[in-house]
């Protein structure tokens, strides 16, 4: 529960991490090739979706903030898990045709 003194607990600040700070040589499952690729923003793009999987522990959360925020950084229009379920103004006009 959240209250006096337990702030800190119940609402952390935001960490910011990077792709220069992402360790490939710890996060073995995906070939390195693969996350490059994906680092260089391309997919966003083109609007495709990228879904990262694997068992705890193994990076997935940090390269997804970390290239979330190198989209931020670049200006780039974005999405996030939280829009799953809820077409984009993009799709909606493609059903539309």
């Amino acid at each position: 529960m959240c209250g006096p003194g337990t702030k800190r607990l119940c609402c952390p600040k935001p960490v910011i991490k990077t792709l220069e700070q992402y360790d490939f040589k710890f996060a073995t499952g995906a070939p390195r090739t693969l996350l490059t690729e994906l680092s260089t923003l391309t997919f966003v793009e083109r609007a495709e979706n990228v879904v990262l999987l694997g068992r705890t522990g193994v990076g997935k959360t940090h390269f997804a903030v970390a290239v979330g925020y190198k989209v931020v950084q670049n200006g780039m229009k974005h999405g996030s898990a939280h829009s799953l379920g809820s077409p984009s103004a993009e799709e909606k006009k493609r059903s539309a045709v």
